[in-house]
């Protein structure tokens, strides 16, 4: 499958609108090579974890491909 990336950020962050809008130019360059979501970071603070995450100050950046196990976390 297409590798993802997980884009962390609070719901409640006054930018994330902003955040999220900037990164769907690489986003679009990518299209098609990985699927690009951003996640509630208060609601999913686990699953980041699972994403090996451990110091995590949101805004926190992942890229996981499933099918290869492999998790690239931005530290």
């Amino acid at each position: 499958g297409i590798p993802l990336a997980y884009f962390f950020i609070e719901s409640n962050n006054p930018h994330q609108e902003s955040l999220v809008k900037s990164l769907e130019p690489v986003a679009c360059e990518h299209k098609g090579k990985i699927n690009f979501v951003w996640i509630n970071a208060t609601k999913c603070a686990d699953h980041a974890k699972s994403l090996n995450l451990q110091d995590i100050n949101w805004l926190a950046f992942a890229i996981q491909n499933i099918g290869a196990r492999n998790k690239f976390p931005l530290d």
